[in-house]
Order: C-alpha cells, then structure tokens, then sequence
C-alpha cells in the first residue's frame, strides 16, 4: 500500500476519534432503546413570546413535528424545541441567541445546516456550522474527498432539492428528522 502522507495520516486520525465518538454514542443509544420517551419540552422564546405553549404536539408546525418524530426514531430521551415568532429568521444573531437562552447569550451557540452536493459522483451532504461562521468551500470539499480512498476531487455546490431531500423548508433544516438519511458532517468548533 503506498504510504500515506502527513495530512492524510492526520485526517484519518481525527475520522478515527470521530468514529469512536460515534460508536460511543450509538452504545449509548444501544442502551436507551428500550426507554420510552413520554415527552418533549416545547418552550416559548425568551424575548417576545409568540405565544404562551405547552408540551404537546399539538403547538408544533409541519417542521416541528418532523424533528420530534426523529428524535423519537433516533431514541432521543431529552430534547426541547423552541417556538419562535413568524419574524425570527429576520432578527440579528445576537436577538436570536437571547430568545433561545443560549449559554452566555452568544450567538456562537447558533448553528445551521446547509445542504450541499458534490459533483461527480452526485452525493449530498449535510454541514452543521455556527452561524458566526462561513463555510470553506476548498476546506470542506477537501474533507470529503478525502473519505474517498484514493481522494476523489469534487467541487460542492448548495443543493436545490434541499426541501426535496430533507423535508425542511429553507432556512430550517434540522439535522435531526430529515426524510433522507443524508450524511452530515459537523464543524470541529462545535463538538
């Protein structure tokens, strides 16, 4: 075989820690399969509530209910989705981070998921990211084509069928729930 340099040895490594990370998971899941989630917390958001809620499913919209049923599938045992204003995706970061009580009010705890497509072959992949953050496009096809033994370059673009594939409308993918098992790939600053 022939010897791998540096940067592949590196990358290798870090999908290592990260499969172990997800085996450990799975255990974990392993474990909870047999318990029977009773509820979920629906919370209304801090700053101007857009109305009182409660924990049924009964207050969740289309993509709500999406996520709760694949948390369900996935044996989730906590979780809580927040509800939001119509007008939430216009607000500033720093708006958004206080309606959701997240830690130290930053909107560093926000993130997104983009879906993107590679080009030969047509693969789609799921990018979690913080919000504060930009995608490196030559950073995040160099990943994946490096999951591919011998690397196979391919140029990322931002996937069309998105809903098609997730079941989310735009602006609100969930990684959670998507009606596509679509592999997703999570920033290190976020793990």
């Amino acid at each position: 075989s022939p010897s791998l340099t540096q940067k592949q040895e590196s990358i290798l490594i870090q999908c290592e820690q990260l499969n172990n990370r997800v085996l450990r998971l799975e255990e974990e899941l392993k474990k909870r399969k047999n318990a029977r989630i009773s509820s979920f917390q629906l919370k209304p958001c801090h700053v101007n509530p857009a109305r009182n809620v409660t924990n049924s499913t009964a207050d969740l919209k289309e993509g709500g209910l999406q996520v709760v049923k694949g948390a369900r599938e996935k044996n989730l045992a906590d979780f809580q989705i927040w509800a939001v204003p119509e007008n939430y995706y216009s607000w500033e970061l720093e708006e958004r981070a206080r309606c959701l009580g997240t830690p130290s009010l930053s909107p560093e705890h926000l993130c997104k998921t983009i879906v993107l497509q590679t080009s030969d072959p047509l693969r789609h992949y799921g990018i979690v990211i913080q919000y504060t953050t930009r995608i490196d496009p030559v950073k995040v096809e160099n990943f994946i084509s490096s999951l591919s033994y011998p690397p196979v370059p391919s140029k990322l673009s931002i996937a069309k069928e998105a809903e098609e594939l997730t079941g989310f409308k735009h602006n609100a993918i969930c990684p959670i729930g998507m009606k596509t098992n679509i592999p997703l790939v999570l920033s290190k600053e976020i793990l």
